[in-house]
């Protein structure tokens, strides 16, 4: 996992967002963000059904080598 120091004590969500991310959402930004969730379970879901999960089968390739 990487970290950055891009948003610190005098950069933050609301000068790049202009809202708080979770706090400040109406319905339609919820939705959104539900919809994303229920699409990020079902191509997991489906990586597990179809086998993508196996070395060089991946769909998405992890940043590290597994010891």
């Amino acid at each position: 996992m990487e970290f950055s120091s891009w948003y610190n004590n005098e950069h933050s969500l609301i000068d790049d967002f202009h809202h708080m991310f979770f706090y400040d959402w109406d319905k339609y930004q919820w939705a959104l963000f539900d919809n994303l969730m229920a699409e990020c379970v079902m191509y997991y879901l489906r990586s597990l059904e179809q086998i993508w999960y196996k070395e060089g089968r991946g769909a998405v390739p992890p940043p590290i080598q597994q010891r």
